[in-house]
């Protein structure tokens, strides 16, 4: 078996055996990687172009888009199915599917928020408040932490939904994530606090009126222990971080002005105070909002009806808010959104593919070899051990030679054409 070497012949029809050793061995194993590597880059050129005819040019990028979002829907209504159901018939199963539901979108949120560098807001209140609500369910459970959760979960968690605007919209992940981050903690507490043996046991040995002590005190205590963290934290000890890198937290959102739309009156007036006094301001709102939401808690948790009414008003303004999104935004610029991620998907596409042209290099102006599929090949072609020949002979499947240079083997697949 002779080495392979310049003016060395490769049948793609050949085969060759592995029983023997030494170096006639070594180089008869580089030859079948070599063959298998030509193979593969022959059958990505031939399918290259009629799969980006069916994607891009016929405009299937654009139906896949949709079938994602279209199963994304049914994926939320199911969701909202399946909570409705349980709250119904098995109302304490609620908390083992909020806890596996939360596990897994509070996973998706942090990879797609630390892309975006949106991760300073898994530092908000909100999350800790979720956090809290999985401390109860399997830490500590205790009557004291239950009406701390409780006041917290239907106080100012929920009530969120409407200055943040939170929209039931099904098919975006990230608008459902906060739908469920802000409302369904309620949900879970309100089941537990009407169904739980445990809790109605421990309610009917209390007193009727529990001090504000445990409805007021504690949550407010709760919230300015985040509050000082927060703030050492963010502001103070990552504060050049989130300059230099661009981060973006609580209060640059609320102060940007949105394009083509009215600022809200906090936006309005975090603007008009500067830079410093905003923070000031923005920590003073914040504190009073989550004294006035906490008021109502007491009075909920003495009352089914009115705890279900309010958990149901909410959730109005949620679905309203959604519908908003669907009749006025979502119809004006999805078509945009469409053709944006139309277009970033056809950039994938091309990249993980390598267009090539005869020069070796794809449409986008860069190597050949900037293909994944390209650049695995490339990288095991040439021995390390063995001569570099010069040029090669190839015999394609239908018995035709030709002699390739060896840098274009290892560049170009359209030389298998």
């Amino acid at each position: 078996m002779e080495p392979l070497l310049p003016s060395t012949t490769i049948n793609f029809n050949r085969r060759y055996s592995v029983d023997s050793t030494g170096i006639d061995f070594k180089h008869r194993v580089s030859e079948n990687r070599i063959i298998k590597k030509l193979k593969v880059l022959e059958y990505v050129n031939e399918k290259r172009d009629e799969f980006q005819t069916k994607i891009i040019k016929d405009g299937q990028a654009s139906s896949l888009i949709r079938t994602k979002d279209k199963f994304a829907f049914v994926l939320g209504v199911l969701n909202l199915c399946i909570i409705s159901f349980l709250a119904g018939k098995f109302p304490l199963m609620i908390s083992y599917l909020y806890t596996t539901e939360f596990a897994i979108l509070f996973l998706i949120r942090v990879i797609l928020y630390k892309k975006k560098n949106y991760h300073y807001f898994l530092f908000d209140f909100c999350y800790y408040a979720n956090i809290l609500l999985l401390f109860y369910l399997y830490v500590y459970k205790s009557p004291s932490l239950f009406i701390l959760t409780y006041c917290i979960s239907n106080g100012p968690l929920i009530v969120a939904v409407i200055p943040y605007r939170n929209s039931m919209v099904f098919h975006s992940l990230d608008k459902a994530t906060s739908v469920f981050i802000h409302i369904l903690p309620s949900v879970v507490t309100y089941s537990l606090r009407w169904n739980s043996p445990e809790i109605l046991a421990t309610v009917d040995k209390q007193d009727i009126g529990i001090g504000w002590r445990q409805f007021f005190f504690y949550p407010i205590l709760f919230y300015v222990l985040w509050q000082c963290v927060y703030l050492v934290y963010v502001y103070q000890m990552r504060k050049d971080v989130v300059r230099e890198k661009g981060y973006i937290t609580s209060l640059e959102l609320l102060s940007r002005i949105p394009k083509n739309k009215k600022p809200s009156f906090i936006t309005k007036l975090l603007n008009s105070a500067g830079q410093q006094n905003a923070k000031i301001l923005l920590i003073f709102f914040q504190f009073l909002y989550t004294c006035l939401t906490l008021i109502p808690c007491r009075l909920l948790y003495n009352r089914q009806i009115l705890h279900s009414v309010y958990i149901v008003l909410i959730l109005l303004v949620s679905i309203w808010n959604g519908a908003n999104f669907y009749v006025t935004v979502f119809s004006n610029n999805y078509v945009k959104e469409m053709k944006d991620r139309e277009e970033r998907w056809k950039r994938i596409i091309v990249s993980s593919f390598g267009t090539t042209n005869p020069h070796g290099t794809n449409s986008a102006g860069g190597s050949a070899t900037n293909s994944p599929v390209l650049q695995s090949s490339t990288e095991s072609i040439s021995p390390t051990n063995s001569p570099k020949p010069t040029n090669f002979h190839l015999i394609n499947s239908q018995g035709n030679i030709k002699e390739i240079p060896n840098e274009s083997m290892l560049t170009d697949p359209k030389i298998l054409e």
